[in-house]
C-alpha cells in the first residue's frame, strides 16, 4: 500500500504529464494553423497575380506592383497582416495562461508546503 505522501507524488507527476500533453497538442495545432495561412496566402499570391504555373523570383520582383493588377497583392498584403496579428495574439493568450497556470500551480504547491510544516 501507497503512503500518502506516495500519492502525492504521483498525482503530481501525472498533472504535469496532463499538463505537457496539453502544451505539446497546442502547438500542434498552432504549427498547423500556421502551416495553413502559409500554404493559402502562397496560393493567394499565386492567383491574384495570375502566376498559377511558375513561381519564379523574377516573377515576384517588387516591380510587380507597379502593374495593373496591383489589388491583388495588397489584398494579399492585408490578409497576411491581418492573419499574423490573429495568430500573434493567440499566441501571447496561450503564453499568458500557461503563466497564470504556472502562478497558480506555484502558489497552491507553497500553501501545502506551509500547512505541512
Amino acid at each position: 500500500m501507497r503512503s500518502t505522501d506516495e500519492r502525492a507524488a504521483l498525482a503530481g507527476a501525472r498533472a504535469r504529464d496532463l499538463i505537457r500533453r496539453k502544451e505539446r497538442r497546442m502547438r500542434t495545432g498552432l504549427s498547423a494553423l500556421s502551416l495553413v495561412l502559409f500554404a493559402a496566402l502562397s496560393w493567394a499570391v499565386a492567383e491574384c497575380s495570375g502566376m498559377r504555373h511558375s513561381l519564379t523570383p523574377g516573377e515576384l520582383a517588387g516591380s510587380s506592383l507597379l502593374a495593373d493588377s496591383a489589388g491583388g497583392y495588397v489584398l494579399v498584403a492585408v490578409l497576411s497582416f491581418a492573419a499574423a496579428v490573429a495568430v500573434t495574439t493567440l499566441c501571447f493568450r496561450y503564453r499568458r495562461k500557461q503563466e497564470e497556470q504556472q502562478n497558480g500551480i506555484r502558489k497552491g504547491n507553497t500553501e501545502t508546503e506551509e500547512k505541512t510544516t
